[in-house]
């Protein structure tokens, strides 16, 4: 059995027990038993629309991953042949040297933060050296270049001289 019968047996069996005042007793009743029967119905029918429509989006959330992922394998980039001159017993490879001695180019820029003390007491200032030394290599046979920038900060206590 299911609920909406089990409702009417018990509708009919109350109904039947007052039967005297059938009119107004089962006007109420009904009223008491079928208008709350009507929004427990439309709530299952609301709820059931929710998870359907939570399941459909799932399912449409899966199937766009699914594309995402088979998309490129369907359609790859074209791939241009590279040679590879180690497995090319004809090929000639070419040695670049590099210079032993690279350029390098230095700025240092210092600032004085304040005053100091040192381990012992005496007076000194705080200096903040921020330095960017710059290494450059040139290959001579094609006029390329490698071109390194290394930042440096760097802090120490000068001992201050009394004149």
């Amino acid at each position: 059995m299911n609920r909406h019968e089990i409702e009417d047996l018990i509708r009919q069996d109350l109904a039947s027990k007052l039967n005297p005042h059938r009119g107004r007793a089962r006007e109420a009743f009904d009223h008491m038993v079928l208008e709350p029967m009507n929004k427990r119905v439309g709530q299952d029918q609301a709820n059931a629309y929710r998870i359907r429509n939570a399941i459909l989006i799932g399912l449409l959330m899966i199937v766009c991953v699914l594309i995402g992922m088979w998309i490129p394998r369907l359609f790859p980039d074209p791939v241009p042949e590279q040679t590879d001159p180690i497995h090319q017993p004809d090929a000639m490879v070419e040695s670049v040297t590099i210079p032993e001695h690279p350029e390098r180019t230095s700025l240092l820029h210092m600032v004085d933060t304040g005053p100091a003390r040192t381990d012992s007491g005496a007076p000194a200032r705080r200096i903040r050296e921020e330095r960017l030394d710059r290494y450059q290599w040139i290959d001579p046979q094609t006029g390329g270049t490698f071109t390194y920038i290394e930042p440096s900060v760097r802090e120490r206590i000068v001992e201050a001289h009394q004149q």
